[in-house]
């Protein structure tokens, strides 16, 4: 067994796994032709302890701000252009998912299972919400609604302005997961949402009812590890699609009106997706990066580079690249056209934890606070 899978199972039961020591990242093979990188600004939210260094902790842009929050409780508002600080808070307790930011606020979840709401103008607190166990992943934020994913498998709606819980859609998790959770997706009146047993299901906002739930991978396998299947990934809503993956399962393509599986393809993933016009990115398990075809999950190409280097933040799509982050800090960009290697950044010395793409930006987070933004250099 894969020893990255040993270390997910050991933090998953709570147990520590000691990380194997750390190699110096190969070079780029084949980049004569290498793309320029500039950064074009740099900022600090503070760091985050390696221990505290959550897989659900997300920037998120809103307007012309961006946000980030780290592990020991630090909350930051960028302006996105220049990265100068506007504000920054010090909520008082250990951040373990967020932020989430729409409408005026900005939301955070704790790894003691609080929920707190900011003014995104001054960063002046508004309100906090108790919910039944730890918030690993960033809250969806809509115009009065917030969507909070707990990792004793429930869902909370809260109201946006007030903290009130309105609802609550529970599962029953198996008794071995990953020490994650899937960020909910808010479309229009429908919430999106994967689960630890492997099913993806669309709930009615207003009311908190089904509307669909189906199983992206069922569990196979003797022993517990082998049946996990968490949908931890984060989900990629494109159009009336959902496209969703799970750890030693399935990627699927679901129609969001229906619940029904148009297509699955067998990978392993825990990081994320990213979707273009036409393709699906997707890192596995063993660091292989992926393009399938959005439309029948037929692979368009697979970049074997980056395996083994513990890819550690989704890949996202920007300009004509698709850009990966791993653990040592490293940022690789490869052409979407074809998968080749087109360059690679060091952000930090420490895990990337997001990154995210605007027409002309590319900003990245890492575990010890560094935030940057990035573009292609032009002769």
């Amino acid at each position: 067994m894969p020893l990255a899978v040993l270390l997910l199972a050991a933090a998953a039961c709570g147990g520590a796994g000691k990380k194997p020591a750390a190699k110096e990242p190969a070079a780029l093979a084949g980049i004569a032709d290498a793309i320029r990188i500039a950064k074009r600004w740099s900022a600090d939210i503070g760091g985050t302890p390696e221990k505290l260094a959550r897989r659900g902790l997300r920037i998120v842009l809103d307007g012309d701000r961006l946000y980030a929050a780290d592990g020991t409780g630090n909350l930051l508002a960028l302006d996105a252009e220049s990265g100068k600080k506007i504000w920054k808070r010090d909520t008082e307790t250990r951040i373990a998912g967020g932020p989430g930011a729409a409408g005026g606020i900005v939301v955070v979840g704790t790894d003691e299972g609080e929920v707190l709401a900011y003014d995104a103008g001054q960063g002046k607190r508004l309100w906090n919400a108790r919910v039944s166990s730890e918030v690993l992943a960033p809250p969806a934020v809509g115009t009065d609604s917030v969507l909070v994913r707990t990792l004793d498998g429930k869902l909370f709606r809260i109201a946006a302005r007030s903290g009130r819980k309105l609802w609550v859609y529970s599962t029953n998790p198996p008794p071995l997961t990953l020490h994650g959770a899937s960020a909910p997706v808010l479309h229009d009146n429908i919430v999106l949402a994967g689960f630890d047993s492997g099913n993806l299901a669309a709930i009615e906002l207003s009311s908190g009812k089904p509307l669909w739930e189906i199983e992206v991978s069922p569990p196979s396998g003797r022993s517990e590890l082998e049946r996990m299947v968490d949908v931890d990934a984060e989900l990629e809503v494109v159009d009336h699609s959902v496209y969703a993956s799970s750890y030693q399962g399935n990627i699927a393509m679901v129609n969001l009106l229906t619940g029904r599986i148009s297509w699955t393809h067998a990978v392993s993933s825990y990081s994320g997706l990213a979707a273009d016009d036409s393709n699906l990115y997707v890192t596995d398990d063993e660091g292989r990066l992926l393009a399938l075809d959005r439309a029948t999950g037929e692979p368009r190409w697979q970049q074997d580079l980056l395996r083994h280097r513990r890819l550690s933040s989704p890949p996202a799509v920007f300009d004509r690249y698709v850009v990966c982050g791993d653990e040592e800090g490293y940022l690789h960009w490869f052409r979407r056209s074809d998968g080749s290697p087109a360059g690679r950044v060091r952000l930090a010395s420490s895990p990337v934890l997001a990154s995210l793409a605007t027409e002309r930006l590319l900003y990245a987070y890492a575990a010890s606070g560094e935030i940057a933004a990035f573009s292609e250099r032009l002769p």
